[in-house]
């Protein structure tokens, strides 16, 4: 939210419609996330564009929204479970201020363990609050009627925390890495953060994707230890191949994989057979995509007795061996038997 941002007293939401409160979730760019490594935990701030006065600083959560989706709040996301911090931190749920504008709003509670007086407690059983809790738990507020018309309603969470509890978050977060390409802005110069600290601002290299630049996110990704949506959507394909192959799930695909009985040639024993195909459409196919990965494996991977053995050793195998994000580009061309 920008400083310009109008904010007042909570109202009642009008026809609000709820989802379930699973996962929270802190954008941060970049240099915010090196920061917070740097210095061991996440870096509070005071509560800004509020009459409101709390006693220590906050950081500000929101509901998770799919790491799928477009994000235009920074370009990595702090993620832990709700239940986790309820557990940990508050109890008390205090609501702060609100932001009403023609199609969109705003409502912003606080989660602390220190008593205010001076502020209203979230109802949690009023239909007409941004948050509540039923026999299915908690649920935030997604739309409701705004000023002119029904739209999109955005809770988010101030976390009151002392030192202690900003490092014990780090900890307890997961990293996962946004599409942040649309936000872009493409200029490099000095700018000022909101804090006073005057930083360079390279939007391409740190900050921000930058079309036509995303391999620089990659690199970045790979520098901080983070994997991007590629790589994890392969890594699970790959653990789901290793159920289906020994027979660990209960999913029933005949013929989705073949063996390849070839001993001649050098493989993890438990090569999978890159079936001949028609059109280029079958290289995106899971049996053909899998297939190629698959084989690259070493035997010590492929043949573990367990699940999180093999998510172990295939995560300290990646590490010195990236992935190939686009395994159909090293199908064999005798394979590719397209038509005209």
């Amino acid at each position: 939210m920008g400083k310009k941002t109008s904010f007042q007293r909570v109202q009642p939401l009008t026809d609000a419609t709820y989802a379930d409160l699973d996962t929270i979730g802190r954008c941060v760019h970049f240099d915010d996330f090196e920061e917070a490594h740097k210095k061991g935990f996440l870096v509070p701030q005071p509560l800004s564009n509020s009459h409101t006065r709390l006693s220590q600083k906050v950081l500000w959560f929101a509901p998770c929204q799919p790491m799928s989706c477009h994000n235009y709040y920074g370009n990595v996301t702090f993620v832990i479970k709700w239940e986790t911090v309820q557990q940990s931190l508050g109890p008390y749920l205090y609501l702060i201020d609100q932001a009403i504008y023609n199609s969109r709003s705003f409502t912003r509670v606080v989660f602390t363990r220190n008593r205010y007086t001076n502020l209203t407690s979230v109802d949690l059983d009023s239909n007409e609050s941004p948050m509540i809790k039923s026999w299915k738990g908690f649920q935030h507020a997604t739309y409701c009627m705004n000023k002119h018309r029904h739209g999109a309603h955005e809770l988010q969470i101030g976390i009151e925390v002392n030192e202690a509890e900003s490092r014990w978050l780090l900890q307890n977060c997961s990293p996962m890495a946004n599409d942040h390409s649309l936000a872009n802005t493409p200029f490099t110069g000095n700018h000022l953060r909101k804090s006073g600290a005057n930083y360079k601002y390279e939007s391409y290299r740190k900050l921000k994707f930058y079309r036509g630049c995303t391999y620089r996110l990659i690199n970045n990704l790979q520098r901080l230890e983070l994997k991007s949506l590629e790589q994890r959507r392969l890594r699970g394909q790959i653990i789901e191949t290793f159920k289906y192959l020994n027979g660990l799930n209960n999913v029933t695909l005949e013929g989705l994989f073949e063996r390849d009985g070839n001993v001649r040639t050098r493989n993890n024993g438990q090569k999978l057979l890159l079936r001949n195909f028609k059109t280029s459409q079958a290289m995106n196919f899971f049996p053909v995509k899998i297939a190629v990965t698959w084989n690259q494996l070493p035997e010590n991977i492929v043949s573990a007795g367990t699940v999180n053995t093999f998510k172990n050793r295939l995560d300290k195998f990646w590490i010195t061996n990236p992935p190939v994000l686009n395994p159909t580009n090293h199908v064999p061309n005798s394979l590719r038997l397209m038509y005209d």
